[in-house]
Parts: C-alpha cells; structure tokens; sequence
C-alpha cells in the first residue's frame, strides 16, 4: 500500500501511536499501584471503615476483572470497525473515550463513588482496544522491510510502561511532593495525556483502509467477521500458541508479588522495586529484538526464547535464593520480550493490510480473556503452594513452545520466502 504522508506528519503520527499504546499499558500499572490503597486500606473512605477485608478484596478482584472483560469485547469490535471504517475515525473515537473514562474515574475517586468507579473501569476496558489499533495502524505505516522492528518496539513501549507506570502513581498520588496531589491526580493526568495524543493524531494521521462497501453494521457481525482471519489457515496455530504462552506468563506475573512476600517479606516497596526491575530487563529484551531482527526472520527466534523462558521461569519455584532468582527474572523477561516481539512481527506479515485491524483486535481480545483467567486459576491452584503457580506457568509456556515448533516445521518454507 503506498503512503504519500509528509515525512515529518508520518513521524508524528507513528509516535502518537507508540504513546496511545505505552500510556494504555501504564494505566494498568498505575491502577495496580493505586487501587488497593483505594480500597484495602482501612482509613480509606471509598467503603464503609466496618467492611470486612474479605469483602474488601472481593471489590478489588472485581474492578481488576471490569477492565480486562470489557476489553474482550471492545478491542474485536474496534479493530473491525477500524478495518471497515478506517483507522483514523476509530482511533479517534476510541480515545476521546478513553479520555473520558480516565476523567470519569478521577472523579469517582475524588467524590467517593464506588458505583462510579465501576463504570468508568468498564469503560475504560471498552476503549482500550484502541491499543490494538495502534499496533495495526503502525503496521500499515512502516514499509514491509522496517515493519519486523516497528513491532518489536512496541515490546521496548511495553518495558517503559511498566518502568513508568509505578512512578506515575506514586509521585502523582504523594500529597507530600504537592499538597493537592491525591489518589485522583494520576488519573487526571492520564486523562489530559490521552487528550494531547488525540490532538496529536487529529492533525497528523493519513486515513488508511478504508473499505468501499457499506453493509449494515452490527455488534454480533463484528465478532463474526473476526473468524475471517482464521480463513487464512497459517495464523491459526501460531494464534493459539502466542496467547497459551501468554496465559503461563500471565500467572507468573500475577503471583510473582505475594511470592517474594511470603518467600522473602518483602513489603510494598521492594515489590515495587522489584517490578520496575522486572521491566528494565522486559525493556532490553525489546531493544535485543528491533536490533536482531534487522539480521534475522523473528519466526526463527520464538521457539529458543519460548523455552529459554520457561526454564528460567521454573527457577522462581525451585531456588530459594532471591540473587539467583534475579539473575532468572532478568533471563525470563528477556527472553520472553523476544519471543512476544517475534510473534507480533510474525502476524504483521502473515495477514494483509486489511485484516491487521481484526487480527490484532483478536489478539488483545484473547489477551484480555487470559488476563481475567490467568489470576483466578493461579489463585485457585497457590492453594497447594506459592511456588506452584510457577510450575504451572512454566509448563504451560512449554507447551506453547512446542505447538509453534510444529507448526514452524511444517511452514518453515513459506516463512523463509515471507522473509518473517
């Protein structure tokens, strides 16, 4: 597809793209760092000082699953609709919603409005398909040769996200470093980000893909046209293996906080400490994958850093010395970067343009489903001990490994003449 954008407004508009999708993951964060203290904490006045804890963390799983169910069903329908309607007037629409949810869930904080919070959680979920967006927006941009490291970036964007999204809560929520700063100002801002970046895409965005006819559009349609994709038969399999690896490293994220907590007494800060050093080496991983990728097909590189990844993640349950199991976190979330970034550079080349929208409106819809599963089931399963989880997640992410290896010796040919 060829592209007459002005070089400096394409520039513009590929790094709004990076920020919309960046500032999405670093909301997740902030909410993670936030909302306990909104909610656990006995002197806060969102609930009724006599709830029980119990009760307590019951509303806190609850506002955790509102966001990822309603991303399940909002990021298929946006990016169908972003193939149909084009990308621009989409990505538009889905942030300006994304601006009022943050808006509406600064308020509710502010005026002490559990129902509030609910809702402005549910729409923010909705809206943050618009993560996937850019993601398919980015792959249309860049040129076929460059588009394996464009989405590798997106890993590099991840890593920051979560690099930043601590301090943004901490900082912007301290009344110490600002006397009006509060549980709401992170929230606001969020806000007021996602503004400049609509601003941004406004005026430097090229619509793209914009198809001719006009059948009547409906919600049940939407998530029937998403089975197209499948009708191209080489994505289904490596589809399915990167959201089972996804579902593994999704319970060893989840647990990895009350694990260093019961195995090492870590509190709070260290466990934040912790993450952000999680994401430091997530982020190199990222960096290690646009640099490699400028020499290697991504398609070669899945399987080693898959298991590679898994090993390392089995080291969580079986050592009890925390400098080894920091040398393994930083090993894992290397590798598992890698193996991301791969995957997503893989699915850019596997579909055409026009299907991006839908392919990876999928995926953070299936990524949405794992994410609401993977902390039930490893709750359920932490029964039998903490360390098991991450027995689990390693299997699991094994498996992965070994459904796309097959898969990858059956198509190694066509992959070799994709140059993915």
């Amino acid at each position: 597809m060829s592209h007459t954008q002005h070089p400096i407004l394409k520039s513009i508009s590929i790094l709004t793209l990076y920020l919309i999708y960046m500032f999405d993951i670093a909301a997740i964060v902030v909410v993670l760092v936030l909302f306990s203290a909104l909610l656990i904490d006995p002197n806060s006045q969102m609930i009724a000082p006599s709830t029980s804890i119990h009760t307590r963390n019951i509303y806190l799983g609850f506002l955790y699953a509102a966001y990822p169910a309603t991303q399940f069903l909002g990021a298929p329908i946006l990016g169908e609709l972003s193939d149909r309607l084009g990308r621009k007037i989409i990505i538009n629409v889905s942030t300006l919603g994304t601006v009022a949810a943050f808006f509406l869930t600064a308020s509710s904080i502010l005026y002490l409005n559990l129902p509030l919070l609910f809702l402005s959680r549910l729409a923010g979920g909705f809206f943050a398909g618009n993560a996937s967006l850019a993601q398919a927006s980015v792959s249309n941009i860049v040129s076929k040769q460059n588009r394996s490291r464009a989405m590798a970036l997106f890993a590099v964007a991840g890593g920051l996200s979560w690099i930043i999204g601590p301090f943004l809560g901490t900082i912007l929520s301290n009344s110490k470093i600002v006397p009006w700063f509060g549980l709401d100002t992170p929230f606001w801002f969020l806000g007021f980000i996602f503004l400049l970046c609509w601003g941004l895409f406004m005026v430097s965005y090229q619509n793209i893909n914009i198809k001719k006819e006009r059948e009547r559009l409906s919600i049940v349609q939407c998530f029937k046209n998403l089975s197209t994709i499948f009708h191209e038969r080489i994505i289904i399999v490596p589809f399915a293996a990167s959201l089972i690896s996804m579902l593994g490293w999704m319970v060893v994220q989840d647990f990895f906080s009350p694990f260093l907590m019961e195995k090492f007494s870590f509190n709070t800060q260290k466990v934040g400490y912790a993450f952000a050093y999680m994401s430091v080496w997530w982020l190199i991983g990222g960096l290690f994958s646009m640099f490699i990728f400028k020499f290697k097909r991504p398609s070669t590189f899945i399987t080693i850093t898959t298991v590679l990844a898994a090993i390392f993640v089995l080291i969580y349950a079986i050592d009890p010395s925390p400098s080894f199991i920091f040398w393994a976190v930083a090993v894992a979330n290397i590798c598992f970067a890698t193996s991301y970034s791969a995957f997503t550079a893989l699915f850019s080349h596997l579909l055409p343009e026009t299907m991006q929208g839908k392919l990876y409106g999928s995926w953070m819809g299936g990524f949405a489903l794992v994410s609401a599963v993977a902390p039930a089931f490893g709750g359920w399963i932490s029964f039998l001990g903490i360390g098991v989880p991450f027995t689990f997640g390693c299997i699991v992410i094994l498996l992965s490994a070994g459904v796309y290896q097959a898969w990858y010796r059956k198509n190694a040919l066509k992959l070799k003449t994709l140059k993915v």
